[in-house]
């Protein structure tokens, strides 16, 4: 999924399953407020606000290609 220049995604509860998140590509953003967020790998940077974040498929592992923060 790539979520390009001035698009934000904001997720609040339930459950996505992606491969890969790209948002260095386009510069958009990705909030991750609440839920569980099943990635392979973040091409960006990555604010997590209060959920989860769960490796990709097997053998379990997820890559964050910028920065990472936890509030």
């Amino acid at each position: 999924m790539a979520v390009w220049g001035g698009g934000t995604v904001d997720m609040n509860g339930g459950e996505m399953f992606l491969d890969t998140l790209d948002l260095d590509t386009g510069g958009g953003v990705f909030d991750l407020d609440g839920g569980v967020l099943h990635v392979g790998t973040v091409d960006g940077n990555l604010v997590n606000d209060g959920g989860t974040i769960s490796p990709g498929g097997s053998p379990g592992s997820t890559v964050v290609m910028g920065d990472y923060r936890h509030n």
